[in-house]
């Protein structure tokens, strides 16, 4: 019986249809959905760069926040769990956060797989590879042919 999920969103455009898929797949279940967000400095911002004096860090927890609550909105039933900021790898913090919940399901979305991806691998794969629980992944549908 599946009945805490947990949705593992990030800041790109489809993070609403991840949403939307999690909110459908709880519905059906009657589960409790926890929605999830990772936040990180990229490691190509050299840490001299982002001091706390310089206002970078808190900068990026403003706008992370912001986009974050316009993408959950006022949904009911929703558990919305704290937004992790400086956590390293977003997929050990996924996993990490699923373990905690003890979520029967995880829910991330993919995106397109290109040369980097072939080199160290997307989040969603390495969730999928490194989960004890069962994972969904939302992909984009690409548009019907003309």
């Amino acid at each position: 019986m599946i009945q805490r999920v947990l949705v593992a969103v990030d800041a790109s455009p489809r993070a609403p249809a991840v949403l939307a898929a999690a909110r459908e797949v709880a519905g059906r279940f009657g589960a409790r959905l926890h929605v999830y967000r990772a936040a990180y400095l990229p490691p190509d911002i050299p840490a001299a760069a982002h001091t706390p004096e310089d206002g970078t860090e808190a900068e990026l927890r403003r706008l992370e926040t912001a986009r974050f609550n316009a993408l959950v909105g006022d949904a009911p039933g929703l558990v919305i769990e704290p937004i992790d900021f400086n956590v390293g790898s977003p997929w050990r913090a996924i996993l990490r956060t699923a373990d905690r919940l003890d979520a029967d399901l995880i829910v991330i979305g993919a995106h397109g797989f290109g040369a980097i991806d072939h080199l160290i691998g997307t989040t969603a794969g390495k969730v999928v590879n490194h989960s004890s629980r069962s994972v969904f992944v939302v992909r984009e549908r690409p548009p019907p042919p003309r």
